[in-house]
């Protein structure tokens, strides 16, 4: 009787020391979760207003590039990858912006929501501020804040890898910042919740994109610098000061 009872105190010791272990994990992916959240919802309104697109699209493929004219491999002579994503929706276009300095770097116009975009990624130089390089990956969605490399920068890329001459690249603003994957669907989840950090961006875009009438624009400004969302209502008043 004494060494069952003792083995029954073990047994609820272990239990409860692995419930401890689980609330830390839990815990710890929470605040990463929280941390990740609040790093990409700082400066929405400049972010957007500074980015050329903001964009949903879907990853189809990923290739690696090469030296123009060596033969494609992942061995030798990879200076980048090559994204394709087909856009579900765009949110956000500067050429919406009437006396827009646009990037004339190519004749190509800007994607709509039935067409591709492509964003090159050069393996150099490896680390690119403090952020890491954006990723993607193929069959998953994301919401893009898309910007364009310079004339010169674009022209080298043409010039020296196997891209083609006539479409238009990009990259994610901030690297991984400009780049928010949304939940896969999942048999407990069929159809899961948006991340707060997306849903804010996309509500701020659309308000913000100059296809909508000035009035119409103030208006929903307006509206979100009234929300009960701190963020919104912050980048709002923002936008609002600087249309007045």
């Amino acid at each position: 009787m004494k060494y069952r009872s003792l083995a029954v105190v073990l047994i609820l010791v272990a239990l409860v020391v692995d419930v401890s272990h689980a609330q830390q994990r839990v815990s710890g992916e929470q605040a990463v979760r929280d941390w990740k959240e609040r790093e990409v919802s700082q400066d929405l309104y400049k972010r957007i207003s500074s980015s050329e697109l903001v964009v949903k699209a879907t990853s189809l493929a990923k290739e690696p590039i090469t030296l123009r004219g060596a033969r494609p491999s992942m061995d030798e002579g990879l200076v980048g990858w090559l994204y394709t994503f087909s856009v579900d929706k765009v949110s956000w276009d500067k050429s919406h912006v009437p006396h827009s300095a646009q990037n004339t770097s190519t004749a190509s116009a800007p994607p709509s929501s039935t067409s591709k975009l492509y964003i090159f990624v050069p393996t150099l130089p490896a680390v690119e501020g403090i952020r890491r390089k954006e990723s993607f990956t193929p069959g998953s969605q994301y919401l893009l804040i898309l910007i364009k490399p310079g004339e010169q920068k674009r022209a080298e890329w043409v010039r020296l890898y196997a891209l083609d001459p006539d479409a238009a690249y990009y990259r994610t603003q901030d690297q991984s910042r400009g780049a928010l994957e949304y939940p896969k669907p999942s048999e407990s989840e069929p159809t899961p919740q948006v991340p707060l950090s997306i849903s804010r961006l996309v509500e701020l875009a659309e308000s913000l994109d100059a296809s909508n009438p000035l009035p119409t624009k103030m208006a929903k400004l307006q509206k979100l610098a009234s929300s009960d969302d701190p963020v919104l209502r912050r980048e709002a008043s923002a936008a609002l000061q600087d249309l007045k």
